[in-house]
């Protein structure tokens, strides 16, 4: 289904962010996160963990920012789930 979407990026991600699917365009725009060998490929993981974010997204401090608010929203959305 995502590959019929052909003139937008497209993914599906869990509330963790991890990615876990993608069509073409996402892969390509998405490619610095996706070249990560560890699967899946997260978001959250990318921004904190990798330098390259930082090149990567225009205001990286937003990202971070959202990134971490989607996350606390989800930890209270299931405090028991570790």
């Amino acid at each position: 289904m995502l590959d019929a979407i052909t003139d937008a990026p497209a993914w599906i991600r869990n509330a963790r962010h991890d990615h876990l699917a993608t069509n073409a365009l996402a892969r390509a725009l998405y490619a610095p996160l996706l070249a990560d060998p560890r699967r899946p490929a997260n978001t959250a993981r990318f921004v904190y963990l990798d330098p390259a974010s930082r090149d990567f997204f225009l205001d990286w401090e937003r990202a971070a920012d959202d990134v971490a608010a989607m996350l606390r929203s989800e930890a209270g959305r299931n405090p028991n789930d570790r």
